[in-house]
């Protein structure tokens, strides 16, 4: 496909328009940029007709830069962190991870979910919200319109999160600044969600409670891999080599680019920025494929789902605090 077709530009240009408004309203919205992306994408889809021609502009918005976004993702985790961490910590982060994903499944079926769907909102918010949502949802051939909605219901659940938890670990269970710090990190989806929430309390639960998170996304590229076995093709040669996306490889780099320190810390930033704009704009072109029956058939038992899974990890946080 040649980006520089007239149709295609037109498409690409649409998608940019969606990002940038939602960037724009972001800063007078309570919604998070992303989800706003989604929305816009969804009132354009369903209120007007795109051109077909345009849609090579749409697709390539969502699958290029996507791609893009989770690479630069890793310019954020750095390998020190994982030791900062602690070894009794991260076992609890992992075993955390792996009791959202179980409980995602058995939560799925009692809402009559799609077990792909249900996994992949597993997967967001056991992980990392939106971008582990995108990042393996063609793995396991999660369409984009059950992504799209999984990742408006993470992120509207995230964003009470991050006034909820600091009430309840201040107020309700009186934890302490590690405590806090833990609970808070290990818990909300989203990266911005947890340094939001942390930091509003003090900074020492802000710093905590980041690297706790980052923990937690460090497992992405390891559940990615194993998502590659369990969702390979039946009829793919058993002995053929592993197919590691691009975008897996490219945010494995950027860690080690990172845990290294060989960019220059302005560069870092800029390059984290622009990641962040391209997910925002990707969001946008999911959003153009989203109908409003696909939000009918998926959205509240998407919501019920999320909203369970999101009190499991709550428990499972908690619980792990008190027992030690």
């Amino acid at each position: 496909m040649s980006l520089f077709k007239k149709h295609t530009l037109f498409g690409l240009l649409l998608c940019l328009v969606i990002g940038v408004t939602s960037i724009s309203l972001g800063y007078i919205s309570p919604i998070d940029t992303v989800t706003m992306s989604i929305l816009i994408g969804v009132l354009i889809g369903n209120l007007t007709s795109i051109p077909q021609t345009w849609m090579p502009g749409v697709e390539w918005s969502e699958k290029q830069l996507l791609g893009i976004a989770i690479a630069l993702y890793g310019l954020t985790l750095k390998g020190s962190m994982l030791i900062e961490l602690g070894f009794e910590s991260l076992a609890f982060v992992i075993s955390t991870i792996v009791i959202t994903l179980l409980m995602s499944r058995l939560i799925g079926r009692a809402f009559t979910m799609d077990n792909k769907l249900s996994l992949s909102i597993g997967i967001g918010t056991a992980i990392c919200g939106s971008a582990a949502i995108v990042a393996t949802k063609d793995i396991m051939k999660v369409d984009d319109a059950q992504a799209g909605i999984g990742i408006a219901v993470i992120n509207l659940i995230g964003t009470i999160g991050i006034f909820a938890l600091p009430i309840l670990g201040t107020q309700l269970f009186e934890f302490n600044t590690i405590d806090n710090g833990f609970m808070i990190g290990n818990t909300l989806q989203a990266v911005g969600q947890v340094v939001a929430a942390g930091f509003s309390i003090d900074n020492a639960t802000g710093q905590i409670a980041t690297v706790v998170k980052m923990g937690r996304v460090m497992m992405l590229t390891p559940l990615i891999i194993l998502l590659i076995r369990i969702f390979k093709s039946p009829n793919s040669d058993t002995e053929s080599k592993l197919q590691i996306p691009g975008f897996v490889l490219g945010f494995i780099c950027c860690s080690v680019l990172a845990t290294m320190e060989l960019l220059p810390e302005d560069l870092t930033l800029l390059l984290t920025q622009i990641g962040e704009v391209c997910l925002i704009i990707s969001m946008g072109a999911i959003g153009l494929k989203i109908s409003i029956g696909q939000i009918r058939d998926y959205g509240l038992s998407a919501l019920g789902v999320g909203t369970l899974l999101f009190f499991v990890q709550l428990a499972v946080s908690v619980g792990f605090i008190v027992s030690i």
